[in-house]
């Protein structure tokens, strides 16, 4: 058993969300990464979203194990949003931390984002991803391209980088820790209706309240890519979602919403939603409908590179 009960009286510091949705042999290793902190106390609320491979009865086992874990099952599949919120609601730290049930962070990550996020007065703070699996070469993901330790982020910046199918990974892959503060303030919440972009349209909206975002210049949080890994596949309905959900953000942006900024992000996810209705088209032989939607927005024919070149990666190896 590991020798870690929280007190009843003792502050905690960070609230890791897991949302676990048939996580297999990934969940174990990411709860004793998120319990493996240095420097500060931890609780890992599991979410198990409706898991029908065993892995309840692993996170219950955890949290026999070490009074740490809290396993919460939701009565229905919601998805990581609906999963989060739970985790937003039943959390007691002083910070929120996403935590993927397939992925890692170093034991170092929290203590450090925290001093620094405490030091500069930010309310939400994240890092760099390292990208690690079976098959793949370590790397970080979004490489920030700056030589400072650290830097603000501003609704601008965020919207430069936050393009969907962009050429350069964006910052909604990130994944923040996120200030009781804000989240007590803001009654923060994940738009449950969401199953893909769910963390970026959270960011957009904390930016726009003018909440201070700080990136860190370093990878401490490891994302575990392999063979079930689904965060960049983009269905039909969830694009839709997605645009459906831009038009809220440009309700509360206002002028802002006019920015050349946030016009080409928008565009992004028209051409993004053009691109999979059109290959859906495809799909069920409807190769005339395919090409007017093509032909309707032909940065989307563009986006035709990324199968492509998965299917010559697949066929190299």
């Amino acid at each position: 058993m590991i020798d870690a009960t929280i007190a009843d009286d003792a502050q905690i510091d960070v609230s890791f969300v897991i949302a676990s949705y048939n996580s297999g042999n990934f969940l174990v290793p990411a709860v004793l990464s998120a319990l493996g902190q240095s420097g500060v106390r931890v609780e890992v609320i599991i979410i198990d979203d409706g898991s029908t491979d065993g892995s309840l009865e692993v996170a219950q086992e955890l949290s026999k194990q070490d009074d740490r874990v809290r396993v919460i099952r939701t009565a229905v599949n919601s998805g990581p949003g609906g999963a989060r919120n739970l985790g937003l609601h039943e959390m007691r730290g002083n910070w929120y931390a996403v935590l993927d049930s397939d992925d890692l962070i170093k034991p170092e990550r929290s203590r450090y984002l925290i001093d620094v996020a405490t030091a500069n007065n930010a309310d939400l703070i994240a890092d760099d991803l390292e990208i690690f699996g079976d098959e793949v070469t370590t790397h970080r993901l979004v490489n920030f391209d700056i030589e400072e330790d650290q830097f603000e982020v501003t609704l601008d910046s965020y919207f430069e980088r936050s393009l969907l199918f962009g050429k350069r990974p964006g910052y909604g892959f990130l994944k923040p820790m996120i200030h009781s503060r804000v989240i007590r303030a803001e009654t923060l919440r994940y738009d449950e209706r969401l199953r893909v972009g769910e963390d970026d349209e959270l960011i957009v909206r904390l930016l726009a309240s003018g909440y201070r975002y700080l990136l860190v210049n370093r990878p401490f949080y490891m994302y575990r890519k392999h063979g079930h890994s689904i965060s960049h596949r983009l269905s039909v309905k969830n694009a839709q979602k997605m645009v459906e959900t831009e038009h809220k953000i440009q309700k509360r942006l206002g002028e802002q919403a006019k920015s050349k900024l946030y016009r080409r992000r928008y565009a992004s996810i028209k051409t993004g939603l053009s691109f999979v209705e059109s290959i859906e088209k495809i799909k069920s032989g409807a190769l005339f409908s395919a090409i007017s939607i093509l032909l309707r927005r032909p940065a989307a024919i563009l986006l035709y590179k990324i199968p492509i070149m998965a299917a010559l990666g697949r066929w190299r190896r």
